[in-house]
């Protein structure tokens, strides 16, 4: 005979998840699943971000987003072997944000947290359309440069580069996260 359940679906998932990741640390909850558990309701232990800024939409931003990278990783004791992926890829990706989504003045926020082999770090872009970095169009790195359309190589070599990467779309914010771990392959 089949017990009936007496709580429902979504609360028995809230408390195995909750109950599972109780003892772990946060950072091991990965963006998607933190996502996931916020998207339907889930309490998701929270954890102190270690550093978050804004800055506005201006590439005169671009030195002050190295000095707080910098920042970050000294207070962190972060490898330093991953600064120039991370700042390559949080370049990449504000420079595209400052670019393309041009019908918002709202500043960009840029959040870095430690993650268990590294770094994961967030761009949240405020009252913008909807752009999946993971969904734009196809790059042939090997074609030759008169056969190649103008951009996209830099969002290539950012999902090529880091370890994973997430995308939300919620009520006009769009937040990119990538994590970036200590891997040679890397440097």
């Amino acid at each position: 005979m089949r017990r009936k359940r007496t709580t429902s679906p979504s609360s028995w998932c809230a408390g195995c998840l909750t109950e599972t990741f109780s003892g772990a640390p946060v950072g091991a909850m990965g963006p998607a699943l933190r996502y996931d558990m916020e998207r339907r309701g889930v309490a998701v232990p929270h954890r102190e971000k270690a550093m978050q800024k804004k800055f506005s939409r201006s590439f005169d931003q671009l030195k002050e987003i190295v000095t707080f990278t910098e920042r970050f990783f000294a207070q962190e004791d972060i490898d330093p072997s991953l600064r120039y992926l991370v700042d390559l890829c949080v370049e990449e990706l504000f420079v595209n944000m400052v670019t393309y989504d041009t019908e918002t003045q709202e500043d960009i926020l840029l959040e870095m947290y430690p993650h268990e082999h590294g770094v994961e770090v967030s761009l949240t872009d405020y009252d913008v359309e909807r752009f999946d970095p993971r969904e734009g169009p196809d790059v042939d790195p090997d074609a030759p440069l008169e056969e190649r359309d103008p951009g996209g190589l830099g969002l290539y070599l950012v999902l090529k580069m880091v370890d994973s990467i997430h995308y939300e779309y919620r009520d006009r914010t769009s937040k990119i996260t990538f994590v970036a771990d200590r891997k040679d392959e890397h440097v």
